[in-house]
């Protein structure tokens, strides 16, 4: 197992959870907004799923604006901090018809909450409000679909770069990983290589971290940019076990094993961090990790991120995950739920929440700008972070499944009995699209 961990939009969720109970709109906002709420006014319950040290007070912000410009309709929030929000706390309330009016929800749940009725079509009321999709990623449209019918509208985008300690290139005199991604998987390998060293018959320094979080949702992207197949159109057909993914997984294997460019965990000392430590050269990280790489690293040594490289069909390996806003079937103020989503998806509102605390890149293109602006603003480590958001102009515009948590659950099982070890690719796909096939055959769709 590589343990250089990325920095995980999970883990950073289940550390909020810590810090203390949901936090209620209505005591959040000025009391100036409170006051001048007509008596008659409609009351919208909002969910969201964030840090409430730094991210409810812009949560607030935005409500505040909000409830100015709608001063009928009143927001009453709750930040949701429980570990369990993605994995029991929607479905408990889903099933008992008491969901919020409007929820912070994720794109690759899109299928399995449309397709139990949890979440309302949203195509009539874009519709008859003018709202189109022009300004959103269409990869990210694509994951809010479900059988033609979008399910919400975009709050972030996130996906995956190669952050490099330029310390280390600086000390072999090596060039740095090309800023326009003009690179394959090939060269990158290659270029790890360079790194490796050995001293007194132990490893002391490894050229590439391999594990994007626990190879999850970014699995699809490596799989199709190196040719192979995912699902099938109708979504019935696990269809991983090809030519081409033996490829991809045995090159990733062998990196391990055999030209040993990344560090197991089972060979590292407890609680040992080659990529902070100064031991690893490059490593596979999330949009998301600006500001905490910047933080967990500081004045340690230099870094920067570069695009994915290409895989053989001349496509990076991005599949991108994010969040969005939903609104609950069993809503009885669908008009004014949208007129909030609608509100809390403008430009400015990405900026507030997203671009200016510098987020994972906004779901919103046109709040891009500002959030490049802030993270490079004080010259600060990533110079290169437009590599995140210019990746996902040409991300796989993968559909949402109902099946999700149970394939990626499969997933991330097999691919790490891969990069764990020496077992056979071939034999370890056959048992994977069996297994994956099984999860499918149990939804209907």
């Amino acid at each position: 197992m590589i343990v250089t961990k990325p920095v995980s939009r999970r883990t950073l969720l289940a550390g909020a959870a810590a810090t203390g109970a949901a936090l209620a709109a209505d005591a959040l906002l000025p009391a100036a907004s409170r006051a001048a709420r007509p008596a008659d006014a409609v009351a919208l319950t909002l969910w969201t799923n964030h840090d409430p040290v730094t991210d409810v007070p812009l949560f607030k912000k935005v409500l505040a604006s909000f409830q100015a410009a709608h001063p009928g309709i009143q927001v009453n929030l709750t930040n949701q901090t429980s570990a369990y929000y993605d994995s029991t706390l929607i479905s408990t309330h889903a099933v008992s018809g008491t969901l919020p009016d409007v929820f912070y929800n994720r794109t690759f749940a899109t299928a399995d909450r449309a397709n139990r009725g949890w979440t309302l079509n949203l195509n009539p009321l874009m519709q008859a409000n003018h709202v189109t999709n022009s300004d959103f990623w269409p990869s990210e449209v694509a994951q809010e679909t479900w059988k033609g019918q979008q399910h919400s509208l975009p709050y972030d985008w996130s996906d995956f770069g190669i952050f490099y300690n330029k310390s280390i290139f600086d000390k072999k005199g090596i060039k740095y990983p090309p800023a326009d991604g003009n690179w394959t998987w090939d060269d990158l390998f290659t270029l790890a290589k360079e790194f490796v060293e050995v001293s007194g018959g132990r490893q002391t320094q490894w050229g590439l971290g391999i594990d994007p979080v626990a190879w999850g949702w970014p699995t699809v992207g490596y799989v199709l940019a190196w040719g192979g197949k995912w699902v099938s159109s109708d979504l019935r057909t696990f269809q991983v076990n090809t030519p081409e993914a033996v490829k991809l997984f045995q090159a990733l294997q062998d990196g391990i094993y055999v030209s040993k460019i990344s560090p197991r965990g089972a060979s590292m000392p407890a609680g040992f961090d080659p990529w902070l430590s100064g031991k690893l050269a490059m490593t596979i990280n999330g949009s998301w990790a600006t500001l905490q790489e910047r933080s967990l690293i500081g004045s340690r040594f230099g870094w920067d991120v570069a695009p994915l490289p290409k895989g053989p069909t001349g496509k990076r390996p991005i599949s991108p995950a994010g969040g969005a806003w939903s609104i609950a079937a069993n809503s009885k103020h669908p008009n004014e739920a949208f007129a909030f989503i609608d509100f809390i998806t403008s430009t400015r509102s990405c900026e507030i929440l997203i671009s200016e605390p510098v987020r994972s890149v906004p779901g919103r293109k046109s709040a891009v700008p500002l959030w490049v602006h802030t993270a490079k603003s004080g010259k600060l480590p990533p110079a290169h972070v437009n590599a995140f958001p210019d990746q996902l102009a040409d991300a796989f515009p993968v559909a949402s499944v109902p099946y999700y948590n149970e394939l990626a659950t499969i997933t991330g099982n097999y691919v790490s009995a891969i990069l764990n070890s020496k077992k056979s690719v071939k034999d370890t796909l056959a048992l994977w699209q069996r297994d994956g096939q099984a999860a499918i055959a149990k939804y209907q769709f």
